[in-house]
């Protein structure tokens, strides 16, 4: 039974080249000796639904309709999910009545449509629109009531198979390495509300690891993680190093024993923001007996940086 702590939270949204950053903890108080496997199953859309316009109208001379995207006629392919809207278009050389209503037609002088019943705009003159969601794949024909018999103004929507969203499994490994430990995890802020940091200047979060069970040294890491505008320093603690996923999280390297805690001071520069947060992980090669205190949170308040406005100081609040 472990349980999975995600950060910032279970729901992620994809930056602009689609990837998403997260950090998974296992915390067990039962850790297996040997390897465990954790599966973890993320879901993210691959594209959101999107309106596709149909035009309905004259386009060299003929009654057609036309698709704006893609410039073809009687033809607009879609995925499932996605809504067509058709535009009915003015001409002052054929001012018409038009319609979009599913069904077929068989071409003859004239030719006889058929509904199949799924819609039915009714016949409008320009300027109208109707819009219809396909949620289901398939091929789904339709027509003009006015002009499809006889001048053959038909289209099809091709709706194309496939879910708007993709799951991808990713399994972690988790080796639970020989013996246990007890780790503890305490941060402490500077300044400590309820004093502030100015905008621009240098907050300190000491973080310190203390493992109260068994005296062997246990290999151990803390991860620290900041929320809100801040700029870590590369003046780090020695066994300390910026993530090089996330360049606001640094993660630290030590040997924590029985009775001799470990500490690291890790500056940051402050932006503009009410609070700057800092989340501090633990976790060891060792069976993990305690896992409740392996992670701490601390806050340190910002002072907004006075401005001048005419001569006058004015503060932010």
């Amino acid at each position: 039974g472990a349980s999975c702590s995600f950060s910032p939270g279970p729901t992620l949204t994809p930056g602009s080249n689609g990837t998403v950053s997260a950090s998974l903890v296992i915390l067990s108080g039962t850790a297996p000796q040997g390897q465990s496997t954790v599966t973890v199953t993320a879901s993210a859309p691959l594209a959101p639904p999107k309106t596709v316009h149909v035009q309905a109208g004259v386009f060299n001379a003929q009654f057609v309709f036309r698709d704006v995207e893609s410039g073809t006629t009687g033809l607009t392919t879609i995925h499932a999910g996605d809504t067509v809207e058709w535009d009915w278009i003015y001409d002052y050389d054929a001012y018409a009545l038009h319609s979009t209503t599913s069904g077929t037609c068989i071409p003859g002088s004239p030719g006889t449509c058929t509904s199949s019943g799924v819609w039915d705009s009714d016949l409008y003159y320009a300027p109208h629109s109707y819009s219809l969601a396909f949620n289901n794949a398939g091929t789904f024909p339709y027509y003009c009531r006015d002009h499809g018999p006889l001048y053959d103004m038909v289209g099809t929507v091709n709706v194309a198979a496939g879910s708007t969203s993709k799951t991808q499994n990713v399994t972690l490994n988790i080796g639970a390495g020989t013996g246990s430990a007890d780790l503890q995890v305490a941060i402490t802020p500077s300044p400590a509300t309820p004093n502030a940091a100015p905008v621009g200047s240098t907050a300190t979060f000491s973080v310190t690891i203390n493992n109260v069970s068994g005296t062997t040294p246990v290999p151990a890491t803390a991860n620290v993680i900041f929320t809100g505008p801040v700029t870590v320093s590369n003046s780090l603690p020695l066994g300390c190093n910026l993530d090089p996923a996330a360049n606001q999280a640094v993660n630290c390297n030590f040997n924590s024993a029985n009775g001799t805690p470990t500490s690291f001071d890790i500056p940051i520069t402050v932006g503009f923001a009410r609070t700057v947060t800092a989340q501090a992980f633990v976790l060891s090669d060792a069976a993990e007996t305690g896992p409740a205190d392996n992670q701490a949170t601390a806050t340190v308040q910002v002072r907004p940086r006075p401005f001048s406005r005419n001569g006058l100081p004015v503060i932010i609040p």
